[in-house]
């Protein structure tokens, strides 16, 4: 029997329930919040992805290097205000197409706009 199942068999039934719910604590702060889900007013962190994209644009701030152009040939009559709603609606459901990043010192974080 290693030394820490000895101190834990040691422990007096009270003892062990404290650390236990000690432990459980401990993980419960350490655990970030699920996808989708955080505090509120808390600024979500960058993914790893848009870090990478945010150190990219310190280097070379306002490149064009990593959009992607894209152009749609339309055909037909088109009704401007039911695409204006499909797009809001879209915009409103997608978070990412609302958000902007910022640098709160030295460290980039997101910043989710309300719907317009």
């Amino acid at each position: 029997m290693s030394d820490i199942k000895k101190k834990l068999a040691a422990l007096s039934p009270e003892k062990r329930a404290l650390l236990a719910k000690h432990l459980q604590q401990k993980a419960a702060r350490n655990t970030p919040p699920p996808p989708g889900r955080r505090p509120p007013g808390m600024a979500p962190p960058l993914s790893y992805a848009q870090q990478r994209l945010w150190f990219l644009d310190q280097l070379e701030p306002g490149t064009s290097a990593y959009n992607i152009p894209l152009g749609l040939d339309l055909e037909g009559p088109l009704d401007v205000q039911t695409l204006e709603r499909v797009l809001a609606e879209l915009v409103r459901r997608h978070e990412a197409l609302r958000t902007t990043f910022r640098d709160e010192g030295g460290t980039p974080v997101q910043v989710i706009h309300p719907p317009a």
